[in-house]
C-alpha cells in the first residue's frame, strides 16, 4: 500500500514520502544507535513513539496520498483537511464514529514494525498492532499528546453545535387530598375537565372498588394501616370527570391523595378551591384547609341530604347546623367572616374542620372495651437459674465463684420477672378503662390449663393466678396463641377491641396442625417449623377474627425472626426485652393498648342514609403575587421508621411551597415542626384550637411556612396524638410534597454535531412516552430517561439540551418527571458555532512495546 505524507518545511517546496520510507528512516536512526552501549536501546525505544506521536499530530489529513483517507474525504466523513491525522482520530472518536478505529489500525497496520504498537484515548484502547499482548511484554513505552478543541488547522478553528431546549408546557397537574379521615361509605372525587391520567395513594379500610366515570370498576385489596398506591390511565373524557370508590363495607380513606394529570395545561393560579369528596352513606369528615396569605374572604358551598342534623366547625368554632334532602347551602363571607370573630387569625395558617351528625347512635372516637390475654411462656428456660460470672470447673457454687474463679454469683429469674410484669399490666389494663379485661394464658409444651385465667376485672384473682405459675417443658408458642383465640371468640366479642400479648424467651419448637404447612415465613430456611407455625397463627387470629398481636422477645435467647413476624402478621407491635427491662414492656404494651381501644373504630354507624355530594366546596380569596414560570411538584421519600423527613428545594428555582401529608390513622397530626438548619421551629399545634381533639377536624396536610424553609435540605418531624400532652411519632409513611417555580430551558455546551434522538421518557404517572427530538428527526439513535436507564449522547448539542432540560424537570432524581409535556410542547433551537472548538478534550497515547 504506497500512502504518502507530504510535509512543508518553513514555505519551501514540499518533498513526498511513503508511509514505508518514513517509517523506514525511523528504523534505521534506531539502527545507528544501536552501536552505542547497550543502555540506548532504551533511547531507541522511546524515540520511536515519540516520533509516531509526532507525525500523528502534525501531518494533516488533506496531505495524506492514501486512497483510505481519500474515500473518506470522497463520503463526506471527513470533512476538514486540516485536521491533523491524531486530530481526525479524535473527531471520530468524540462522535462515537467508528471510523476512529478502523482509520487507526488502518495507519499502525501499515507499519510493518517488530515491536507492538497502539493507540489509547484516556487509556480506551483504540487500535493497535501486535503481535504479543500489552500484559505478556517484558518493557511498554508510552508517549502522550493532549488533543483539545478538535480543530487545529490553518486557521485554528472548526464548527460547533450548541442547542437550547425550552418547554412551553405549562401546569398540567394538580392534587386532591383526602381529609385525615373520610367516610362512611361510598366515596367520590370530583376531577375537573380534560383528565389525562391519575396517581394517588391512599390508606383505605378495606378492599375497595374504584370506577372512572361510571365505568366498569377495578378492585383492589390494600394492606391495612399503609398507604396504598394506584393509577389509573384510561376512562377519562374531555369533560368532568369523577373517581367513585366503593366497596362492600362501611369504606372510609384514612387520610391519601391523588395527582392528577390534564390534557391541557393552564396558567399559574394559586389555589382558592378546596373540593370536598362527595359520601354516601356517613357523612363524616375530618380535614383541613390552608390560607397561604391574608384572607379577603370566605365561602362554604355544602350540598347534602340527611334526616341527621348535619354540623360543620372551622377551627374549633360551630358555624352551621341543618337538615334536609338534597339541601343546598351557601354560607357567605358576611355570615362566616362573624361566626369566626374576623380572619387575622387564619393568616398562613392550616385550619382544621369538622362535618358530620349530630344526635344519632353512633360511637365518635369513642372508647371501645378492651379484651386482652396475656399469653406467656412457662417452659424449663423461664425458671430460676443461678450461675457464675466465670466459667470454669470448680465455678458451679458461690464460694468457688466468688473465690476460686474471681467471679460473681448471679442470679436470674425470669420467671419472676414475668410475673412482675404481668401484675403491672394486669393493673394498667384495668385501669385503664371501666370495661377492660385481663386473661391469662400459660404455655410451654402445649396450652398449660393450671395456668389458665379467663378474662376478668378481679386484679386479686388474676395476681394470684400468675403467683402459682411453675415452669417447665418445650416451647409451642402457636398453641398459645390458638388457645388465646379459643378464649377471646368465647368469652368476648367483635364490638370489643381484641388482642393477645404473646412473650416468649425462646425459640418455638413444637408444631400445631391447626396451622398445617406453612412457608418458611421466619426466613430461617426451613418451612414449616414451629416459629413458621408461630406466625401463621398470628396472622389467623388478625385475619380471620381482628384479634391483634403484641410479641414480646425475652432475653438474649428469644428468636426475634418469629416474633416481629407475628406481630407485623398480627398487626400489633414486637417488642424486645431484657432481664433489666420487661416490666417497662408491658407498662408500654398497657400503654399501646389502651390507646389502641380508644381510637380504633372511628365510627360505628349502621344503617345510615345520608349524602354529602361532591360538588360542595370551601372557598377562599387572600392577598397573593403569582410568579412567572411553570410550577414543578415533587415528593419526597417517606419518612421512614425515625419518623424525621427530608426534602430539598434546589437552588436553580424558586420555592413555591411545601406541606407536609400525615397519615394520622385515627388519631390527629396534633405537631408539625420544621428545621432549615438553624434548629426546629414549630409550624403546627392542634391544641391552638381546642383540647378535645374529638370536636376538631384532622389535618391530613398541614402546610410548611416558605419563610421557615431555606434553600437546600430542610427537615420535618409530625406528632399524632389522642389529646395534648399525649404524643406519638408520626407514619413511617409520611412524606413532602413540595414544589418550585422555574423558567423552564437548558443550553448543551458547545460540541460536537448537532445530533438528535428519539426519546423513552417516564413520567411521575408510570406511563412512558416516545417523543423525537427535534420533531422532524429521522435517525435510529434512541435515548432514554426513565428510572431504569438513562441515555443519551453528549457529544450531540441537542441530545445533551434535552438531557439537562428533564433533569432539571426531576426534582426529586428518581427517574421520573414530574410535569407531564408532550412533543408539541418542547422546542429545540441548534446553533451552528462556527470559529470556537467545541469543548472536547482527551489524552492520545502511543505505546511500544515487546
Amino acid at each position: 500500500m504506497e500512502l504518502n505524507f507530504y510535509k512543508r518545511r518553513r514555505g519551501k517546496r514540499g518533498y513526498f514520502f511513503s508511509l514505508d520510507a518514513l517509517f523506514a528512516l525511523i528504523i534505521i536512526l534506531g539502527v545507528v544507535l544501536v552501536i552505542r552501549p547497550s543502555s540506548t536501546q532504551i533511547t531507541h525505544d522511546m524515540a520511536l513513539q515519540e516520533d509516531l506521536v509526532g507525525v500523528l499530530s502534525t501531518l494533516k489529513v488533506g496531505e495524506i496520498d492514501s486512497g483510505y483517507v481519500r474515500g473518506l474525504i470522497s463520503s463526506g466523513e471527513i470533512t476538514n483537511l486540516d485536521n491533523t491525522l491524531l486530530e481526525q482520530i479524535g473527531e471520530f472518536y468524540a462522535n462515537s464514529n467508528s471510523e476512529a478505529a478502523d482509520m487507526a489500525n488502518n495507519l499502525l497496520g501499515s507499519l510493518d514494525l517488530d515491536l507492538s504498537v497502539g493507540l489509547y484515548f484516556n487509556n480506551q484502547e483504540i487500535a493497535r498492532d501486535s503481535s504479543i499482548p500489552m500484559a505478556s511484554a517484558e518493557s511498554v513505552w508510552t508517549s502522550r499528546q493532549i488533543i483539545s478543541g478538535i480543530g487545529n488547522g490553518a486557521n485554528g478553528s472548526s464548527s460547533g453545535f450548541s442547542s437550547r431546549a425550552f418547554l412551553f408546557s405549562e401546569n398540567n397537574a394538580n392534587y386532591f387530598y383526602f381529609g385525615g379521615y373520610v367516610g362512611d361509605g361510598n366515596i367520590t372525587v370530583y376531577l375537573g375537565e380534560g383528565v389525562s391520567s391519575v396517581k394517588g395513594e391512599a390508606v383505605f379500610s378495606g378492599n375497595f372498588n374504584v370506577s372512572v366515570n361510571g365505568n366498569s370498576p377495578t378492585e383492589y385489596s390494600p394492606s391495612l394501616n399503609e398507604p396504598f398506591p394506584f393509577t389509573l390511565n384510561s376512562g377519562f373524557v374531555t369533560g368532568k370527570n369523577y373517581l367513585s370508590f366503593t366497596s362492600s363495607g362501611n369504606l372510609y380513606v384514612a387520610g391519601g391523595f391523588l395527582k392528577i394529570f390534564y390534557i391541557d395545561s393552564s396558567p399559574l393560579e394559586s389555589e382558592t378551591k378546596y373540593s370536598l369528596p362527595g359520601i354516601e352513606g356517613f357523612i363524616n369528615l375530618y380535614d383541613s384547609f390552608f390560607v397561604p396569605g391574608s384572607l379577603s374572604s370566605l365561602e362554604v358551598f355544602l350540598n347534602y341530604t340527611s334526616a341527621y342534623e348535619v354540623f360543620l366547625s372551622i377551627g374549633n368554632t360551630l358555624v352551621y347546623t341543618g337538615n334536609g334532602s338534597n339541601e343546598e347551602v351557601t354560607l357567605d363571607n358576611s355570615t362566616l367572616y362573624t361566626a369566626l370573630g374576623g380572619y387575622s387569625w387564619m393568616d398562613g395558617a392550616t385550619i382544621p374542620f369538622r362535618l358530620g351528625l349530630e344526635n344519632v347512635s353512633y360511637l365518635l372516637n369513642a372508647s371501645l372495651d378492651a379484651d386482652v390475654f396475656s399469653v406467656t411462656d412457662l417452659s424449663g428456660s423461664m425458671q430460676l437459674r443461678e450461675f457464675c460470672s466465670e466459667s470454669g470447673l470448680f465455678c458451679g457454687s458461690q464460694w468457688t465463684c466468688e473465690n476460686w474463679c474471681g467471679g460473681v454469683w448471679l442470679t436470674e429469674d425470669k420467671i419472676g420477672l414475668a410475673k412482675e410484669a404481668n401484675k403491672v399490666f394486669i393493673d394498667a389494663v384495668i385501669d385503664g378503662g371501666d370495661e377492660n379485661r385481663v386473661g391469662l394464658i400459660g404455655y410451654s409444651t402445649s396450652f398449660i390449663s393450671s395456668a389458665f385465667h379467663s378474662l376478668s376485672r378481679d386484679n386479686a384473682s388474676l395476681k394470684a393466678e400468675v403467683d402459682s405459675w411453675v415452669t417447665g417443658g418445650s416451647t409451642c408458642i402457636c398453641c398459645g396463641i390458638n388457645e388465646g383465640v379459643d378464649r377471646l371468640l368465647s368469652e368476648s366479642d367483635a364490638g370489643k377491641f381484641r388482642s393477645l400479648v404473646v412473650m416468649t424467651d425462646g425459640e418455638a419448637n413444637v408444631e400445631c396442625a391447626r396451622q398445617g404447612n406453612t412457608p418458611d415465613l421466619n426466613g430461617n430456611g426451613v418451612a414449616d417449623d414451629a416459629g413458621d407455625d408461630a406466625i401463621q397463627a398470628a396472622c389467623d387470629a388478625y385475619n380471620n377474627y381482628g384479634i391483634r398481636i403484641y410479641a414480646v422477645a425475652f432475653g438474649t435467647g428469644a428468636d426475634t425472626d418469629t416474633t416481629e413476624g407475628m406481630a407485623s402478621c398480627g398487626m400489633g407491635e414486637a417488642h424486645t426485652g431484657t432481664v433489666e427491662n420487661l416490666i417497662a414492656i408491658y407498662e408500654d404494651i398497657a400503654e399501646e393498648i389502651i390507646n389502641a381501644a380508644y381510637y380504633e373504630q372511628t365510627v360505628v354507624g349502621e344503617g345510615f342514609s345520608t349524602y354529602l355530594y361532591p360538588s360542595s366546596y370551601i372557598s377562599i380569596d387572600y392577598e397573593k403575587t403569582i410568579p412567572y414560570g411553570m410550577i414543578i411538584t415533587a415528593e419526597s421519600e417517606e419518612f421512614g421508621a425515625d419518623g424525621v423527613g427530608e426534602f430539598e428545594f434546589p437552588s436553580n428555582a424558586i420555592p413555591y411551597g411545601a406541606r407536609v401529608v400525615s397519615y394520622s390513622g385515627s388519631k390527629w397530626t396534633s405537631m408539625v415542626d420544621v428545621n432549615s438548619g438553624t434548629g426546629w421551629q414549630n409550624v403546627f399545634d392542634l391544641e391552638d384550637y381546642g383540647i378535645e381533639f374529638t370536636e376538631l377536624g384532622d389535618p391530613y396536610v398541614v402546610n410548611l411556612p416558605l419563610s421557615m424553609l431555606a434553600l437546600g435540605n430542610n427537615s420535618v418531624n409530625v406528632s399524632l396524638g389522642l389529646k395534648p400532652n399525649n404524643l406519638t411519632l408520626g407514619s413511617q409513611y409520611d412524606k413532602v410534597i413540595f414544589s418550585v417555580v422555574k423558567n423552564i430551558s437548558s443550553f448543551s455546551p458547545i460540541v460536537a454535531s448537532s445530533g438528535g434522538c428519539i426519546w423513552t421518557i417516564e413520567f411521575e404517572d408510570d406511563t412512558n412516552e416516545t417523543m423525537s427530538f427535534p420533531s422532524d428527526y429521522t435517525g435510529v439513535d434512541v435515548c432514554s430517561y426513565t428510572s431504569s436507564s438513562i441515555v443519551y449522547n453528549n457529544n450531540h448539542a441537542t441530545d445533551y439540551a434535552i438531557y439537562n432540560l428533564l433533569l432539571s424537570l426531576d426534582l426529586n432524581s428518581n427517574g421520573k418527571i414530574e410535569t407531564k409535556f408532550t412533543e408539541d410542547d418542547l422546542t429545540i433551537n441548534s446553533i451552528e458555532v462556527e470559529g470556537i472548538p467545541f469543548v472536547w478534550e482527551t489524552e492520545a497515547q502511543v505505546r511500544v512495546w515487546r
